[in-house]
């Protein structure tokens, strides 16, 4: 299981920053979206905000995208690090008893 393999870091704390945001904000640009529709605006001030919509939406599709791809490293790499110091102890153990075998 994925969640087995990654620690925690503060690369949780700075996600969990992130999530509270795109929902402010989200929420703020759904409002305004939904009183744009009550009131008479102008075509401008409706583009603007579906352009601030869009824009957030692509905004969010980036960044978890960013975030998938470093959880994935980050996996890889713990990965590497514990096969490596697997590698090292099965390495000194030879090399003791090889020593050994020599003596």
């Amino acid at each position: 299981m994925i969640l087995d393999d990654i620690k925690n870091n503060v690369l949780d704390i700075e996600e969990f920053n992130f999530y509270n945001d795109f929902q402010l904000l989200s929420s703020l640009l759904t409002q305004w979206n939904n009183k744009a529709k009550e009131r008479n605006l102008s075509k401008k001030t409706r583009a603007e905000l579906d352009a601030a919509t869009r824009a957030l939406s692509q905004i969010s599709l980036y960044v978890m995208s960013m975030q998938q791809r470093q959880r994935g490293f980050n996996i890889q790499l713990n990965r590497f690090r514990d096969a490596k110091l697997e590698a090292d102890i099965k390495l000194k153990e030879l090399q003791y008893e090889s020593k050994e075998i020599r003596e």
